[in-house]
């Protein structure tokens, strides 16, 4: 972290972290994929040793959409909340839930996707990873951002390996290899030990998301990466496996390549939610050098897109240079030539 740059930023957060105090009501809100659930779980460690006491709730959104839903702040108000965190969520993009949620908590948001909107005020510090970086966004995961700034005000030097899971889940870890390479010459933690962590968080995201929850509070009693190897939910894994197993081969035969656009499209289904680690897989390990897009049927009429690559600016919601949308059904074919016509350009 440059601690030179935004200077007042830290101040901010000091302020609000140094601020907790056990008679407080503590929400923590995070996204439920590896980087926003080790996020998580390093924030509510840092905050039981900064006041003694761990946060009175810890849940994801049972929908993933980015702003605060209606039934979050329901539930935040029936549980008294005062104070609310909010991590690897860009709820900048819908400011009038954040407004609901002031009325009755001081907020800390941090985030590492675009800034959308400036939602700073007297009631939410609100924290982006290009407040504290030149890096590209995307390239500062919400996990490793919450571990440096809560290092500033705890003892969590233990938990640098829950920052590499989460660097390792949204694909910068080759930015933070020094990071990373330290964590494990102190530890004798090793990559595969991470990416093991990794990949169960994705599976049960995938096949199960409601088990999140429960893999929390697993990630939570975790002193090491190894003591999730034989969690309960590993079976997610082999399923997952197996289902990516039969998609590539699908894959393999059905691809629409636009050699002149540089363009892998494909269209597929699923049982699961399965959409992101296809992606991942196809793009970094079979066209690293192309665009891909993937468009998953949800339904009779919806389809669910990941782009990787060069659609950084396409779609909304997503990393750089990943993005992820949705359309109804009847507009692939149209989407599909705009894609290919604004790659022509």
């Amino acid at each position: 972290m440059n601690n030179l740059k935004q200077h007042a930023k830290l101040l901010e957060f000091k302020k609000f972290a140094l601020g907790l105090e056990k008679k407080d009501k503590i929400a923590v809100v995070y996204d439920s994929d590896p980087d926003g659930l080790s996020a998580a779980v390093i924030v509510s460690k840092a905050i039981q040793r900064l006041r003694g006491k761990k946060p009175e709730l810890v849940f994801f959104q049972q929908q993933s959409i980015v702003s605060l839903q209606e039934s979050t702040i329901q539930k935040l108000k029936k549980h008294k909340i005062n104070k609310l965190i909010i991590l690897d969520l860009a709820v900048d993009q819908d400011a009038k839930q954040i407004k609901k949620a002031e009325k009755f908590a001081h907020l800390l948001v941090l985030d590492h996707h675009k800034t959308y909107k400036n939602i700073s005020s007297k009631k939410t510090v609100f924290l982006k990873s290009n407040d504290f970086s030149f890096l590209d966004p995307s390239k500062y995961a919400t996990a490793k951002l919450s571990f440096d700034l809560f290092a500033e005000v705890a003892d969590i030097g233990d938990l640098k390996w829950l920052a590499c899971v989460g660097l390792t889940g949204d694909y910068c870890i080759s930015i933070w290899k020094n990071f990373c390479k330290t964590m494990f010459k102190e530890t004798g933690f090793t990559q595969k030990g991470i990416q093991s962590v990794v990949k169960l968080i994705s599976s049960v995201e995938t096949v199960n998301r409601k088990q999140i929850a429960a893999l929390y509070k697993e990630l939570l009693r975790a002193k090491r990466p190894q003591d999730s190897e034989h969690s309960k939910y590993g079976h997610y894994k082999k399923l997952v496996e197996k289902e990516l197993k039969i998609l590539l081969a699908e894959f393999a035969k059905k691809k629409e390549i636009f050699a002149k656009q540089e363009l892998v499209f494909f269209a597929f289904k699923s049982k699961y939610d399965i959409k992101s680690i296809l992606v991942n897989r196809i793009s970094t390990e079979i066209y690293p050098n192309k665009t891909v897009v993937l468009a998953e049927e949800k339904g009779k009429n919806i389809v669910t897109l990941s782009a990787r690559k060069e659609l950084k600016d396409a779609m909304a919601g997503g990393h750089i240079p990943a993005a992820g949308g949705k359309i109804e059904k009847k507009d692939l074919e149209k989407f599909k030539q705009n894609v290919i016509r604004i790659l022509s350009e």
